[in-house]
């Protein structure tokens, strides 16, 4: 049965911008559409994909939303007689349950920045919104705080597991006489790389950098911290890395740098 455009985006917890900007609809036609404007043919086919339902479960006619009741004016009270004062209060207020926390974020709509952030971790496992969907097993905007914070943890561990595999292949993928020359000791990898980042800067060695997504590229190091690396193209704007999402990344062999350069 049809329902009503306002009916179906209100039961997806989605805003009148939200849905514009995720059907490629100008949100003053959406709000015309929800006044009881006729839809048009291919902005009814948009929405419908937008809201995860079929075209004909849209009305093409609106019944404009009810307008809410103005709340009654309050009844005038006549004076009471001054209370008993009341025992005063320890300062040190009891602390709040933890339950009270995860009712409220079982309750509320999950926010666009959690949503941002699971399908970041998704598309660095070569994951698209639509896989992430499926597996969920509903539009990401209908989840709840407490829902997206549970998928969240479960894409990071997959991500960690992810990030292991690849860094095991990857070795295979090496050219000759590039294999890892160092033990994985959990210790050691920050000092090894820091040493080796800041004598690449400092040589202006030109690096070349391969992510776990395929994307292949090539600068030279203009600085680094424990979590990216920016690097200058010989032919473009400078680039800021994500390590969690690089596999590799070596110096590009030359006539004064040898094939035999440690890729790490």
């Amino acid at each position: 049965m049809a329902k009503n455009l306002w009916e179906l985006r209100m039961a997806r917890h989605m805003t009148v911008k939200q849905l514009a900007g995720k059907a490629g609809v100008s949100a003053s036609d959406i709000y015309a559409y929800e006044s009881g404007k006729l839809v048009k043919t291919a902005h009814r086919a948009r929405l419908a994909k937008a809201l995860y339902v079929d075209t004909y479960e849209i009305k093409a006619q609106s019944d404009p939303k009810p307008k809410k009741e103005k709340p009654k004016p309050a009844a005038v009270q006549r004076p009471s007689p001054k209370p008993t004062p009341a025992p005063a209060k320890s300062k040190t207020a009891p602390p709040k349950p933890v339950a009270k926390k995860k009712q409220k974020m079982a309750s509320k709509p999950v926010r666009e920045s959690q949503i941002t952030h699971l399908l970041q971790l998704a598309r660095s496992m070569g994951q698209t919104e639509t896989a992430v969907t499926e597996t969920i097993g509903k539009p990401l905007t209908e989840l709840t705080m407490q829902e997206a914070s549970h998928w969240l943890n479960r894409y990071t561990e997959d991500l960690q597991a992810f990030k292991a595999k690849r860094a095991a292949e990857s070795d295979s993928e090496r050219p000759p006489n590039t294999r890892r020359k160092r033990y994985h000791l959990p210790e050691g990898v920050d000092e090894f790389e820091f040493n080796y980042l800041t004598a690449r800067q400092e040589a202006g060695d030109l690096l070349a950098f391969k992510l776990f997504d395929g994307t292949e590229m090539n600068g030279r190091i203009v600085g680094f911290s424990p979590y990216t690396i920016t690097i200058a193209p010989p032919d473009g704007p400078e680039t800021t890395i994500n390590k969690i999402a690089l596999a590799y990344y070596t110096v590009v062999p030359t006539a004064a740098t040898p094939a035999a350069e440690e890729a790490v």
